[in-house]
């Protein structure tokens, strides 16, 4: 066969090019915690799959969030759905996350886009708390913070569920 001779003859090679200097500084004090993102520019964007406003206790909503970063790889975006925060009757039901890399001008770009199903089990006012994302500048050398805005969530009753009777006061 054609390749038979070829594999037997490897042979090492080496490559010369100019010299690369880095600078590489330290991690600013202010940057706290396991996720550290020196990033040249970070965006947030979410959607939702239903208006909150017409769901009903046991309703999935979907949560989709995009998490995009210049100056780092998709894979090395932290999980956003471990930085969720739900209030007690809320559960979170994340499906496996996309990453995704591109290459502009500037260099590298990494994605990360994540579902995270909503569900809440029984009806009533719902406050999940903000979602917070700190990042560092890498250009500026300043700490960040992207924030996205909390959704109140004003479930119904279940569907077919029997109604509720109002409850029972005891004259005193």
């Amino acid at each position: 066969p054609f390749f038979s001779g070829m594999l037997g003859s490897t042979r090492p090679i080496r490559l010369h090019g100019k010299p690369i200097e880095l600078e590489v500084r330290p991690r600013p004090a202010a940057a706290k915690g396991s996720d550290w993102l020196p990033a040249r520019s970070l965006t947030l964007e979410h959607s939702l799959s239903a208006d909150p406003a017409t769901l009903h206790a046991g309703d999935p909503l979907t949560l989709h969030l995009h998490l995009r970063a210049a100056g780092l790889s998709g894979t090395q975006l932290p999980d956003l759905g471990s930085k969720l925060r739900l209030p007690d009757g809320v559960k979170a039901y994340p499906d496996q996350a996309k990453l995704d890399n591109s290459v502009e001008a500037g260099g590298i770009v990494g994605t990360r886009d994540q579902d995270i199903a909503l569900i809440a089990s029984r009806p009533g006012r719902y406050h999940p708390p903000t979602l917070r994302v700190p990042w560092s500048n890498s250009r500026a050398g300043t700490p960040r913070q992207i924030i996205l805005p909390a959704v109140t969530l004003e479930l119904a009753e279940a569907r077919g569920a029997p109604p509720q009777a109002p409850p029972r006061v005891n004259p005193g």
